[in-house]
């Protein structure tokens, strides 16, 4: 069981290798793991969730409303997870993330499902790039 006194990093480790989940720590900390999309594990600082993310950059020539609109697509189809749009010194990506909290403790069976979901998330997500703005 995974609770808010053993969510860590380390523990998370521990279940993605046990359920031989292919999985490594990236440069700042959080997990990484790859099926058909690159997805980051994080532990928020001081909180009692865990973070699924992934991140795509924008299409060479994507308007701001195309990405806009894209985002607004996937989180009308999908509901969970959402997806936003960030700019960061006009270098723009899409953002998708979800929250798996962890107040009354979550088995580590139901930490790998919904990892596992996160990730067929995705690929409905990517299927929604009708207009080409993902690069």
């Amino acid at each position: 069981m995974i609770t808010k006194e053993t969510l860590s990093i380390a523990r998370l480790m521990e279940v993605l290798t046990t359920a031989y989940v292919e999985a490594s720590l990236d440069t700042d900390g959080d997990i990484l793991t790859k099926e058909d999309y690159r997805v980051y594990v994080q532990v928020p600082a001081g909180a009692d969730s865990i973070r699924f993310l992934t991140q795509f950059s924008a299409a060479t020539g994507a308007s701001h409303e195309g990405l806009l609109e894209y985002a607004n697509r996937v989180n009308a189809q999908l509901r969970v997870p959402r997806a936003y749009l960030i700019d960061v010194e006009g270098r723009r990506s899409i953002v998708i993330d979800e929250y798996v909290y962890v107040d009354a403790g979550l088995a580590e069976a139901s930490f790998i499902s919904a990892l596992r979901r996160f990730h067929r998330s995705l690929r409905s997500a990517v299927d929604q790039d009708k207009d080409n703005v993902l690069g």
